[in-house]
C-alpha cells in the first residue's frame, strides 16, 4: 500500500473537530492487490482498475506525547499544539479484509493531555467503488481526484457522526476539568486563606477567646451550668442577633507574653495562694521567680521559717537532683550538729566558754523537725526538704545579685519573698500544689536561686504559673440573678461601707487608698476581726456558681488555668484601687471584636451604654463611695425598668438590710470619695498596681498578726517568770498574796479579767485560793495563745 505524497501519509483535517482543525492536505489511499498471479504496482498517472470494494469500518488509532511539561499544562488549556507520533488508519471491506497504512508527524492542536486514545467508527455500506485507487503525485488534477475517492465519502460520513463523538468528548473534557480544578484549588490554595484559617484555629487557644464562649454559654443558660466542663459549639452570628441572654466580662489584664505562653502550654494562671509577682522581662519574664529580692542587704528582713516546715524542688535533669541533694545533705548536716551543740549548751549540759552562750542561741534557730531529705518521682524530678535547710542553702549563703539574664523589671522587696516562702509552705490538701521549680538545665547550675520559679504540681505534672486574669466585674442581659444573698455577706457589705465612711471623713493626701485599708484591717484584726472568705469569694450562689465553674473550666478542660478565684466586684474584705487599663470581652462590642483594653473613663462610658442596653452588673460599694463617676452608674441601674435588674438589684442590695440607704448617706456626707496620690513610700518612685498594694499590703498585715503573737509569747512567758519567782522568794503567806495581786494588776491591767482575778487573790479568800489563782491565770493565757495561734492566716 502506498500512501499520501511526498513520502508522507496525510489524512483530512476534517476528521478530527473543527476548532482544532488545520490547513488541509491531500492524500489518497492505494491498495496493492495480488489477481492472477499479477503484482499490482504503484506508478505516476495510473488509472484506476480491478475489482470493486465496499469500505465497511475505518479505525483510527492515535498516540502522542507532548513535546514538554510547559506545554502539557497550555495544551491542557488548548494555547499550543501537541507532537502526535503515529497515526494508523486501518480500512476494512465488506468481505472482512483489513488494510492499514501509518501516518508520521501529524501535529493536530487537542486539549487533551497525553493519553493514548483509540476511535471506532462504524459506517454505513457505500456504493461500490474500483479496488485500486493510485495518486498521481505532483499534478493538481490528480490532487483533485484524490478529493473525491473513497476517502472524500468517509469524510462526509465521519462529519455526520462527529456531534455525537464530540460530546462524549466534551463532556469528559468537562468532568476532568472539575475534577483537575478542584485539586488545583486545593494546591495553589490562596496565601491569604491559609493564613486567616491559620489565625482562626490559633484563636482557639487564646483564653481571652476561651472566656468569650464560657459566659457566653453562661448567659445562653440562663446562668444555670449543668455541667462546666462541657464544651458547647459557637452559637451562629445569624442565630446570636435573635438571642436576648448576653454577657460580658471586664478583668484586669495579663501580660501579652503570658497569654502567649499559655496558648502554648508552658504555664498556667495562678491563684490567690501564690502572690508573688511576675518578671517584666529576662529569661523569667511573665513567670514568678521564687527570689523576689536581689539586694544582699534583704535576707535579714526575709522572716525564718518554722521548724516544721518543709518545701517541694523540682528539677529538669537527675544530674541537677543530684549535685543539689548533695550540697543540702552536708548543710542540713552542719545544721543539725549545731543545734544539737547549741542545746547541750543552754541546757547547762556541757560547759562552754565566755561567748559560746550567744552563738548557741543563734545556731538554736537551725532546729528541724524532721531532718531527712526525700525524693519525689510521680510528678518529676524532685527533692522533699526541710524548709530551714533550703533557706539556708540557695538563700543565706547564695550570693543574690541578678545578672543581666535574670533580671525581673521588678524592686527588691522583702514582704514579697515571705509570701512565697508561705505559698510554697502551705497545702490545703486539695487542689493544685504551689512547688518550686529549677530552671537552670546545668548540673552545677542547681544551687543557682536566680533560676527557682513557682510552679504547680496537679495531674502529675509540674508547670509554671504566671499571671492569671483577674476578674473585675460580669454583666449579663436575660440573666435574673433570684438566690437571696447570706446575711452574713450583706451584714459584711455594710461593715465596709461603714469603714470607707470612716476613711473618707480623715483622708490622708499623701497616702494611698490601700495605705489607710491597711489600718483599718489592723485595727479590726485586734478588735477581732477575722471573716473567713470562701475559696471563690463572696456573692449570690448563683455568681458563686458561675466563678466556680470558670475556675473548674479553665482547669480541667482547657487546661490552661487562666481563672482562678472570684470576681472584684464581691471583694468586702480588702477592696483594691482601680488600675489604668482593663480588658472587656463580650460579642457585643462596637466593631464586632471579640474583647478590647480600655482605661478607666472609656470603661464607664461602655458600662453606661450596657445598662441602656439592659444589662445589669455587680458594683463594689468602695467604687461607688471612693472612685468618681461610679454612682452615676450606681444610679442609673437603680432606675432601670428592666425586670432581671429590679430582681438581681434586690438580690445584691437587699432593700430591707438598709445598705442602698447606708450608701446614699455617705455619699452625701463625703460626695468626692477618695483622691489621694498614687505612690508607694516604701518603694520610692516605684508604683503599684491595685492588686499588688493590696497584696503587700496583706501580707504587712500577717506581719502584724505574727508579731502581736510572738508578743504575747513572750509577754506571758515573763509573766510566769516573775509571778514564779515572786511567790517562791515570799517569807509568808501574807506576802505570796500581795505578790500575787500586784502581778495581776500589773500584767492584766484594763483587761477584763483584772476584777476577776484581783479578788482571787484577795486576803479575804485566804490562803487555800491561791491555787485557783494560779490555774485561773494558766487557764487565761491558754486561751490567748489559741486564739492567737491556731488563727488561720489565710482569712487576713
Amino acid at each position: 500500500m502506498v500512501v499520501g505524497h511526498d513520502g508522507q501519509s496525510d489524512i483530512s483535517d476534517r476528521s478530527f473537530p473543527p476548532e482544532h482543525q488545520r490547513k488541509k492536505s491531500h492524500f489518497s489511499i492505494a491498495t496493492n492487490k495480488k489477481a492472477n498471479g499479477e503484482n499490482g504496482s504503484e506508478a505516476s498517472g495510473a488509472k484506476h482498475h480491478g475489482a470493486q470494494h465496499t469500505i465497511k469500518e475505518m479505525k483510527v488509532t492515535r498516540k502522542w506525547k507532548p513535546r514538554s511539561r510547559l506545554g502539557q499544562f497550555l495544551g491542557r488549556n488548548g494555547e499550543t499544539s501537541l507532537n502526535h507520533d503515529i497515526l494508523d488508519v486501518t480500512i476494512k471491506n465488506k468481505n472482512e479484509e483489513k488494510h492499514r497504512c501509518s501516518l508520521s508527524s501529524v501535529i493536530s492542536e487537542l486539549s487533551d493531555d497525553g493519553i493514548k486514545q483509540q476511535e471506532t467508527i462504524e459506517y454505513e455500506d457505500f456504493p461500490e467503488e474500483s479496488e485500486e485507487i493510485i495518486e498521481n503525485r505532483g499534478t493538481e488534477q490528480n490532487r483533485r481526484n484524490s478529493q473525491g475517492s473513497q476517502l472524500s465519502i468517509w469524510s462526509k460520513t465521519f462529519e455526520a457522526n462527529k456531534k455525537d463523538e464530540m460530546k462524549k468528548k466534551w463532556l469528559q473534557y468537562l468532568r476532568e476539568s472539575i475534577f483537575q480544578n478542584k485539586v488545583r484549588k486545593r494546591r495553589h490554595m490562596n496565601k491569604v486563606d491559609k493564613l486567616f484559617k491559620w489565625i482562626k484555629s490559633i484563636q482557639r487557644l487564646d483564653p481571652r477567646y476561651q472566656i468569650l464562649r464560657y459566659f457566653d454559654e453562661v448567659a445562653r443558660k440562663g446562668g444555670a451550668l449543668e455541667n462546666p466542663l462541657a464544651a458547647q459549639a459557637a452559637t451562629f452570628d445569624l442565630m446570636r442577633g435573635f438571642m436576648k441572654a448576653s454577657a460580658f466580662t471586664v478583668w484586669r489584664p495579663t501580660s501579652r507574653e503570658a497569654i502567649c505562653k499559655m496558648m502554648k502550654g508552658e504555664v498556667t494562671g495562678k491563684g490567690l495562694d501564690v502572690k508573688g509577682k511576675s518578671a517584666k522581662k529576662g529569661i523569667l519574664s511573665s513567670m514568678v521567680p521564687y527570689l523576689q529580692i536581689h539586694n544582699n542587704d534583704h535576707k535579714k528582713k526575709v522572716l525564718r521559717p518554722p521548724k516544721c516546715a518543709r518545701v517541694r524542688v523540682y528539677f529538669k535533669s537527675i544530674e541537677a537532683r543530684s549535685f543539689s541533694e548533695k550540697e543540702l545533705t552536708a548543710n542540713l548536716k552542719e545544721m543539725t550538729e549545731a543545734y544539737t551543740h547549741a542545746r547541750e549548751i543552754l541546757s547547762g549540759k556541757k560547759s562552754h566558754v565566755e561567748g559560746e552562750r550567744e552563738k548557741a542561741m543563734e545556731n538554736y534557730v537551725n532546729e528541724v523537725d524532721d531532718p531527712h531529705i526525700y525524693h519525689l518521682d510521680d510528678s518529676g524530678i524532685g527533692l522533699d526538704i526541710p524548709e530551714r535547710v533550703f533557706f539556708e542553702t540557695y538563700i543565706t549563703r547564695q550570693d543574690l545579685r541578678r545578672s543581666p539574664d535574670f533580671t525581673t523589671g521588678r524592686p527588691s522587696i522583702p514582704e514579697f519573698q515571705d509570701m512565697n516562702c508561705a505559698t510554697t509552705r502551705k497545702y490545703s490538701g486539695s487542689g493544685p500544689r504551689a512547688v518550686v521549680l529549677q530552671t537552670s538545665t546545668d548540673s552545677s547550675a542547681g544551687l543557682c536561686p536566680q533560676g527557682l520559679i513557682i510552679a504547680y504540681e496537679d495531674g502529675g505534672s509540674v508547670v509554671p504559673v504566671a499571671s492569671d486574669f483577674d476578674c473585675f466585674t460580669v454583666g449579663t442581659r436575660g440573666v435574673a440573678y433570684d438566690s437571696p444573698m447570706a446575711k452574713e455577706q450583706v451584714e459584711l457589705m455594710k461593715w465596709l461601707v461603714q469603714k470607707i465612711k470612716k476613711i473618707l471623713k480623715h483622708p490622708a493626701s499623701d497616702q494611698s487608698w490601700t495605705s489607710q485599708w491597711l489600718k483599718v484591717m489592723t485595727e479590726s484584726y485586734n478588735e477581732g476581726f477575722s471573716p473567713v472568705v470562701p475559696q471563690y469569694g463572696f456573692g449570690d450562689p448563683k455568681s458563686y456558681e458561675i466563678m466556680e465553674g470558670a475556675a473548674n473550666r479553665f482547669r480541667y478542660y482547657d487546661k490552661n488555668g487562666a481563672v482562678r478565684h472570684g470576681a472584684e466586684c464581691f471583694n468586702y474584705v480588702f477592696p483594691q484601687e482601680l488600675d489604668e487599663w482593663f480588658l472587656v470581652i463580650s460579642d457585643t462590642l462596637p466593631g464586632n471584636v471579640p474583647w478590647v483594653y480600655v482605661g478607666v473613663e472609656e470603661l464607664k462610658n461602655m458600662l453606661l451604654e450596657k445598662i441602656d442596653d439592659d444589662f445589669c452588673f455587680p458594683i463594689n460599694p468602695k467604687w461607688i463611695l471612693a472612685d468618681s463617676g461610679w454612682k452615676k452608674l450606681w444610679d442609673k441601674m437603680l432606675a432601670s425598668t428592666c425586670e432581671n435588674t429590679v430582681i438581681s438589684m434586690e438580690t445584691w442590695y437587699p432593700k430591707e438590710s438598709g445598705i442602698r440607704e447606708l450608701i446614699e448617706d455617705v455619699h452625701s456626707e463625703c460626695p468626692n470619695g477618695y483622691a489621694a496620690a498614687e505612690r508607694d513610700k516604701s518603694s520610692g518612685t516605684y508604683k503599684q498596681s491595685g492588686r499588688s498594694a493590696m497584696i503587700l499590703a496583706q501580707e504587712r498585715l500577717r506581719r502584724h498578726v505574727i508579731m502581736r503573737r510572738v508578743k504575747l509569747k513572750i509577754r506571758v512567758a515573763l509573766m510566769f517568770g516573775k509571778l514564779g519567782g515572786a511567790v517562791l522568794r515570799a517569807k509568808d503567806a501574807e506576802e505570796k498574796k500581795k505578790v500575787l495581786e500586784r502581778q495581776f494588776q500589773g500584767q492584766f491591767r484594763k483587761s477584763k479579767v483584772n476584777d476577776m482575778l484581783s479578788k482571787t487573790a484577795d486576803t479575804s479568800y485566804g490562803y487555800p485560793m491561791m491555787p485557783v489563782a494560779y490555774f485561773l491565770v494558766w487557764l487565761v493565757s491558754m486561751l490567748f495563745l489559741a486564739q492567737i495561734m491556731f488563727s488561720d492566716d489565710r482569712n487576713i
